[in-house]
């Protein structure tokens, strides 16, 4: 008899399982194919779902992170979008305890990129020391992404995307070809690593071609 629930309860984890990753796979499709700022928050609406319903499930957490943080950059309300980005990126961190090196650099990418959106929030309302509080413990996280996976391709993309925009508003150069050095490594490394699974981290390579058509010099 407790054979036949323990099986019972193995196929009802299976099949849950098995639904929660059709509807993270659905959600990832939302967002892909949206193309404004609605499009993107019916896709925050579904992973979000997804995530409150199974609060140990990392990978719908994780996404609907990153796609608060992306929606943020296109509303007025930006600091209140990059606040939940950073509430569900805490709520996947605390559902992978033992996350695989793979994992643990795309969690401290993840978590560069809200800090340095979470930045621009704090120069644009005049608190440079905020910003600049912020900027450092962004730099942190890339740093630890690094180390824990150098041939992870959002590391560079980011690197990438960075300098191209510094260079682009000092005008330099050198910033900007820099830049372009960096997005190039990330389209190899996009190209010839796969991501570990249909629901696994695997933003940013749709960036690459827009950054690079502006990493332009004089």
């Amino acid at each position: 008899m407790k054979n036949s629930i323990l099986i019972l309860l193995l196929c009802v984890t299976t099949v849950v399982m098995a639904q929660d990753k059709a509807a993270i796979e659905a959600a990832l499709k939302t967002f892909d194919d949206a193309t404004d700022v609605n499009g993107m928050s019916l896709a925050v609406a579904e992973m979000k779902a997804v995530s409150d319903k199974n609060p140990d499930d990392w990978h719908s957490a994780y996404w609907t992170s990153f796609f608060y943080s992306q929606t943020g950059r296109l509303t007025q309300s930006a600091a209140a979008y990059y606040d939940s980005a950073q509430i569900y990126f805490d709520r996947a961190s605390a559902a992978n305890t033992k996350p695989r090196s793979t994992e643990a650099s795309d969690f401290h990418a993840l978590q560069y990129l809200i800090y340095n959106l979470q930045s621009v929030t704090f120069y644009q309302r005049g608190d440079i020391p905020g910003g600049q509080k912020v900027d450092a413990q962004a730099n942190q996280q890339l740093n630890q992404a690094m180390k824990l996976n150098e041939d992870n391709p959002r590391v560079y993309l980011l690197l990438g995307t960075d300098l191209v925009s510094t260079g682009l508003r000092v005008k330099s150069n050198g910033w900007i070809l820099a830049g372009k050095t960096f997005l190039e490594k990330a389209k190899g490394l996009y190209a010839s690593k796969a991501p570990a699974s249909s629901i696994a981290p695997s933003w940013g390579s749709g960036w690459i071609n827009f950054w690079m058509s502006r990493a332009k010099v004089d």
